[in-house]
């Protein structure tokens, strides 16, 4: 009997604390579950943490009478056998509701049956689960320990070693239990020391009396039940450190996020910069490059008109080379022709040098003629000899005006004849007259052509002076 109550003390103090670990992410609490669970609220909460179901059907949430009580109640069972796929085995809401009389045996089997279910029997160590998980569990994590060696439930906790181990195992650098001062000649000690340090450092509420377990009457399920909480206590050391890792890895990311963030904010600023700079770089460009194509099309224009030039030049080019080819053609014939003239004009020096020479005997022998004349003016015979002689002196000279007849520029001179033309005339003209107007009529023409031959000579020596030159300068 002392076991049993035992057994049902530890079971209320643990389901209390398992029930408020659960309830409390809802703002609830149990303080008594001899009475708190009575009218199914807190029931249904609990069941729906722990299946993380809702409830389908709809509940009293202030029920103030018995009826509505049991309702609720009803409710939990259904989604207890429906979403948790948990049996009742014969619980009833009279169980819950009517403790003071029927007692909370039934009451703490159901919360029993569900901390196997949702505590123990996930426990899963190596090939192990359940009690027997659990049980390996602890020798793993006491293995090294001196004097712990655990085999079962009954018998290897009750000198408090494993517990000690267990506690100190749970964090060796800052936990309080310095285990090398206890042993196991003061199992009272050890345990004492233990449930004090698992409630302080682990938060695993004292569950169990000292003198029941070094006596060995404490009921085994609760030592069962006890050493799950150090496993699960363990479980959620290692999933909080688990999370203070992934908050200190999510911070550090969030840091080195922001980080990046921030020097993506500032490259962003920079290439803003960049890319303002480059728009107007770029706009520059592009206004340089519009009057570059303007200029562009301008030099092409300009370019257009320069070969247009360069065509028309090299055009010219072609029209004074052919030009200065003919040019230089006709050069060459005044040249020749120059030559040819200069040599006319050497002779025609020298026949105007022997002209000269001649008409000076002429003028002399004229004068002789004129003396001859005027000693025998009545010597008709000497007269007649002397105008003889003029004429035939005129006859020559009239000669030599013919032979020099080819440098004058008369239209007709191809068809001009001395003896043909001009005699008969000159005979007619003489026999007219008397001596003397025939002697002054031949000494005037004698005059007049010789004047005419100089002027003549003249002309011509300046218009070949004059086209020398003028070859010289081109």
């Amino acid at each position: 009997m002392a076991s049993d109550k035992s057994w049902e003390l530890v079971q209320i103090k643990a389901f209390t604390a398992w029930l408020n670990e659960n309830l409390k992410p809802r703002g609830l609490g149990v303080k008594d579950i001899k009475t708190d669970l009575s009218d199914g609220i807190l029931l249904i909460n609990f069941f729906e943490e722990l299946s993380h179901k809702k409830v389908k059907t709809r509940y009293d949430l202030k029920p103030a009478t018995r009826i509505h009580k049991i309702q609720n109640l009803g409710v939990a069972f259904s989604h207890l056998e429906d979403e948790m796929d948990m049996r009742r085995h014969g619980y009833a809401a009279e169980d819950i509701i009517d403790t003071d009389s029927r007692g909370i045996k039934m009451l703490l089997g159901l919360l029993w049956s569900l901390f196997r279910k949702y505590r123990i029997a996930v426990i899963k160590h190596s090939d192990k689960s359940s009690e027997e998980g659990l049980l390996l569990w602890c020798k793993e994590q006491t293995q090294g320990y001196k004097g712990v060696e655990i085999q079962n439930f009954r018998t290897s906790f009750k000198d408090g070693l494993a517990f000690l181990a267990l506690v100190h195992h749970y964090d060796p650098a800052k936990t309080g239990v310095k285990y090398e001062e206890f042993s196991n000649e003061d199992p009272l000690k050890n345990l004492g020391a233990a449930f004090e340090y698992a409630e302080k450092e682990l938060g695993v509420p004292k569950l169990l009396e000292p003198q029941e377990v070094a006596d060995g009457k404490v009921d085994e399920r609760a030592l069962v039940l006890y050493t799950s909480l150090f496993f699960h206590a363990y479980r959620a050391n290692e999933q909080a450190r688990a999370a203070s890792d992934l908050k200190a890895k999510t911070e550090a990311e969030l840091e080195e996020e922001k980080r990046r963030k921030e020097l993506l904010v500032k490259n962003n600023e920079e290439l803003q910069t960049i890319i303002k700079d480059l728009e107007a770089k770029l706009l520059r460009e592009k206004e340089r490059g519009d009057s570059l194509e303007g200029s562009l099309v301008s030099e092409r224009e300009e370019s257009a008109r320069l070969r247009g030039e360069i065509s028309r030049l090299e055009n010219l080019l072609k029209d004074a080379a052919g030009k200065q080819d003919e040019d230089a053609k006709k050069i060459k014939d005044l040249q020749f022709k120059h030559g040819q003239f200069e040599e006319e004009i050497e002779l025609l020096k020298g026949d105007v040098e022997g002209f000269k020479t001649k008409l000076d005997q002429e003028r002399e022998e004229t004068n002789n003629v004129r003396k001859l004349v005027d000693e025998k003016t009545n010597q008709d015979g000497v007269h007649r000899k002397g105008l003889q002689q003029l004429k035939k002196h005129l006859d020559l000279h009239l000669e030599d005006l013919h032979a020099w007849q080819k440098y004058l520029d008369y239209e007709d001179k191809a068809t001009f004849d001395f003896e043909r033309d001009v005699r008969p005339l000159l005979t007619a003209e003489l026999g007219e007259k008397e001596f003397v107007q025939q002697l002054e009529l031949l000494s005037g023409r004698l005059e007049h052509e010789n004047e005419a031959m100089l002027k003549i000579f003249k002309t011509k020596a300046a218009e070949a002076q004059a086209a020398k030159l003028a070859a010289a300068k081109k």
